[in-house]
């Protein structure tokens, strides 16, 4: 039997790899557009100093954000902020809580942010997601949205 040990040789075939795909991807780039960044990412520069945390996240090239915290900031300070900077908040990130009982308040903020959508990371829950959560979660889902829709377009 013979065995291949690539032990010790793993960054050398990395950068082989890694060469061989950046040639082949010459003609048409990775992604169709510069990838966004969500805010949680940089949530501790973000509290510190948002100004200069923006400043290094567009240096990366990147200028769609999405927020999911206003960092102790009004939405239209942080917009204020992006757009001297020709940055763009895409999404506005809240809780399933702040979604279904602060509709108005989400949309307003998201509005001024000028976020297209609105996210819930997270389904607040003790135990297994059972098949009757999923239907009560839906159905709370349909009445965001549709507040929203109605509100806010």
């Amino acid at each position: 039997m013979i065995r291949l040990n690539f032990h010790g040789y793993w960054p050398v075939l990395a950068m082989l790899f890694l060469s061989t795909f950046s040639i082949a991807q010459k003609s048409k780039p990775l992604f169709p557009q510069t990838p966004g960044m969500v805010s949680y990412t940089y949530r501790n520069s973000l509290q510190k100093n948002m100004p200069t945390t923006l400043d290094t996240i567009k240096a990366l090239g990147i200028i769609d954000m999405e927020f999911s915290n206003l960092f102790g900031k009004t939405a239209a300070e942080i917009r204020q902020l992006l757009d001297a900077r020709g940055m763009k908040c895409s999404s506005f990130g809240v809780s399933y809580d702040d979604a279904l009982g602060k509709t108005a308040e989400v949309a307003q903020n998201a509005k001024t942010l000028g976020a297209q959508y609105v996210r819930v990371a997270w389904i607040p829950h003790t135990g297994a997601f059972t098949f009757e959560m999923a239907k009560n979660t839906a159905a709370d889902f349909n009445t965001i949205g549709q507040r929203l829709k109605e509100s806010y377009g």
